[in-house]
């Protein structure tokens, strides 16, 4: 998978309730669900719904496998 590819995956999702696992610095583990609000030509965003915060996340996050989609509820 390559960097084209994971945007196209990401505007597929884009509007639709998800889970996610964020694998972030000295093995912090982050889970919540969100809906991906913005995608843009480097980041995207997410809000959370657990505090309605909003996330940005690069697409290459999602390369590396950092931040990983669980399900779709």
């Amino acid at each position: 998978m390559n960097i084209e590819k994971v945007k196209l995956r990401v505007n597929e999702y884009k509007g639709k309730k998800l889970h996610f696992r964020f694998n972030g610095s000295r093995n912090q583990i982050e889970e919540f669900s969100g809906i991906i609000e913005g995608t843009y030509d480097y980041v995207f965003t997410i809000r959370t719904h657990e505090n309605n915060f909003l996330k940005s996340f690069s697409y290459s996050d999602v390369l590396m496998k950092k931040l990983v989609v669980l399900n779709g509820n």
